[in-house]
């Protein structure tokens, strides 16, 4: 489709990586499971704390905990990722350069540069691309640092004719 090479520089900021863990957190199955029997507790529990004539602390205690992991993308995710954050923007210096070519991509940043030839998997939402190089960890690529639409749209094409997999 296209021979050239694209270059890209983001500048990474706190909400990008939020959302980039917003997302992976609702593609994992496992997390949907956890949420759904997190659910059945908050359930569980609220009408518990509605029938019993005295409740007491401790399950009002533990209804809040379930509630927090129901809402887990909302309560706990955006404060691990900011922690999560600060730590790595120390390496990136806020700067990542990604050149993206028929048969590699090369990310430069601060600290290293790493030429993929092949990578775990991606996804690919209207608001961003995650490029995962294995199970955990992700380049993220949010579509607001495209010169222009077209430009979103080959590089998500690309990726898509990439080699993927274990």
């Amino acid at each position: 489709m296209f021979e050239e090479e694209i270059k890209l520089t983001i500048n990474y900021r706190i909400q990008d990586y939020i959302e980039a863990n917003r997302i992976d957190f609702r593609s994992r199955f496992i997390f949907q499971i956890l949420r759904f029997i997190a659910l059945c507790y908050v359930l569980f529990l609220a009408l518990f704390i509605a029938v019993s004539p005295h409740p007491n602390f401790y399950a009002i205690f533990v209804l809040i905990l379930f509630l927090a992991f129901v809402f887990y993308e909302w309560t706990w995710l955006p404060f691990l990722s900011k922690n999560l954050f600060e730590k790595q923007i120390k390496f990136f210096k806020n700067q990542v350069t990604l050149i993206f070519k028929q048969d590699e991509i090369i990310e430069f940043c601060a600290y290293q540069e790493l030429k993929l030839r092949w990578f775990y998997k991606h996804i690919t939402t209207p608001k961003m691309l995650l490029i995962f190089i294995n199970p955990q960890g992700f380049i993220i690529i949010p579509k607001k640092y495209c010169s222009s639409e077209e430009q979103y749209e080959k590089i998500c094409y690309l990726i898509t004719k990439f080699p993927q997999g274990n």
